[in-house]
C-alpha cells in the first residue's frame, strides 16, 4: 500500500508518470524509496505507520521546511526538493545518494574528522545569518532551543508519559526529570545567547551517511533548528559514552574518537566554551536511550539498561 501511495502521490504532484519506484533498506523510523523520473534518481522517505503516534500536527512539515533551508544553503549536502502530503502521510523527496548509514563501529579516526568539519559548516552558516538579530531576539531563540531539549515531543515529557503508562519504572523517571530540570534551570542562568547557531538537532550515528568515497552527509534534521551548538556536539559524543558503559571493551577506542572529534571541532571553531556545555545533553541522550521508542531498536537487556540508568544518575 505504501508503494502504491507514494507512486500515486508523485504522479499527481509531477503531473507525469514516473519511470520506476523501488523500496530499499528501511530506516529506524521510516520507509525509504528510490525513484527514477526523467532519467534522474531521487530518494524519498516517509515515517512508518507504527511511529506516527509521536508526531503533532504540522510538525512533519516544519521539520522538512527547516531541512530545506539548511540543505539548500549548504554546499555538497543532499538537496531537498519537496514534501508531498498524501493519504495523511508526508513523503520527503531529495537527491539520491549512494550511501550507507554509519554505525558506531563504522566511525573511525578519518571520518570523525570529516564529521566534525561538516557539523561546523551547519553551525557556522547559521551564525553568519544571525549576526543582524538584536541581543533580545538572540536570547529568546537561544533559551527557547535549550528548553525544547526538555519539551521536545520525542524526548523527555512525552517519553515520561509513555513510561508511566507502559512500565512500573515511574520512580526512576520521576527522579530523572527533576535532575534534568535542575540542570536546565542552572544552565539558562548562564545566558550564552551570543553562541546561537543553526543546529542539526538530532545528531547521532544513524543520521550520518557516507558514500564509497568516504564523503559525509547528514539526514533527518530535527525540530530544534537553532540554539546552543553544544546540543549537537554532546548529543553526538554521549552515544560513545553510553556504548563504553555497555561494551567496556570499546572504551579505549571510544575515548580516542571523542578526543579526536573535540580537538578538531575546537581547532576549527576556536570554541573552547563548548566544554562547558555537556551535562544537560548527556542527560538528554541517556533519557532518549532509555525510552520505549529507542528500546524497540536497541533491545537492551536489564543489565544494560541498569548500567545506563546508573550512569545518567551519576552525572
Amino acid at each position: 500500500m505504501v508503494m502504491k501511495d507514494i507512486k500515486q502521490a508523485l504522479n499527481k504532484f509531477l503531473n507525469e508518470e514516473i519511470i520506476e519506484i523501488k523500496k530499499f533498506e528501511a530506516g529506524f523510523l521510516s520507509n525509504w524509496f528510490k525513484i527514477i523520473w526523467k532519467n534522474k534518481t531521487y530518494f524519498a522517505r516517509c515515517l512508518k505507520d507504527e511511529y506516527l503516534w509521536y508526531l503533532y500536527k504540522n510538525e512533519d512539515y516544519c521539520n522538512f521546511s527547516i531541512s530545506d533551508k539548511m540543505i539548500n544553503n549548504a554546499k555538497s549536502w543532499i538537496k531537498s526538493y519537496w514534501v508531498i502530503k498524501y493519504n495523511n502521510k508526508s513523503y520527503h523527496i531529495t537527491d539520491f545518494f549512494e550511501w550507507k548509514t554509519l554505525s558506531l563501529e563504522d566511525i573511525n579516526e578519518n571520518n570523525i574528522v570529516k564529521i566534525a568539519d561538516k557539523i561546523w559548516q551547519i553551525h557556522k552558516n547559521w551564525n553568519t545569518n544571525l549576526q543582524n538579530l538584536s541581543q533580545d531576539n538572540k536570547k529568546i531563540l537561544y533559551n527557547r532551543s535549550v528548553r525544547e531539549v526538555i519539551t521536545h515531543s520525542e524526548t523527555v515529557f512525552s517519553t515520561y508519559e509513555t513510561r508511566i503508562v507502559n512500565t512500573k519504572d515511574e520512580d526512576f523517571f520521576k527522579e530523572y526529570i527533576w535532575k534534568m530540570l535542575d540542570t536546565y534551570f542552572n544552565y539558562v542562568q548562564w545566558n550564552y545567547f551570543d553562541r546561537i547557531s543553526y543546529l542539526h538537532g538530532d545528531f547521532w550515528q544513524w543520521n550520518i551517511m557516507q558514500d564509497k568515497n568516504e564523503n559525509i552527509a547528514f539526514i533527518d534534521f530535527s525540530r530544534i533548528p537553532y540554539g546552543e551548538p553544544g546540543i549537537d556536539i554532546w548529543r553526538f559524543l554521549a552515544q560513545f559514552q553510553i556504548d563504553s558503559i555497555i561494551n567496556f571493551e570499546n572504551k579505549e577506542k571510544n575515548d580516542n574518537l571523542q578526543t579526536i572529534f573535540l580537538e578538531n571541532y575546537i581547532k576549527i571553531t576556536q570554541d573552547r566554551n563548548i566544554l562547558n556545555h555537556i551535562k544537560l545533553w548527556q542527560l538528554w541522550v541517556g533519557f532518549i536511550n532509555l525510552s520505549p521508542l529507542l528500546q524497540q531498536f536497541l533491545k537492551w537487556n536489564k543489565i544494560e539498561k541498569d548500567k545506563v540508568k546508573n550512569w545518567t544518575m551519576s552525572l
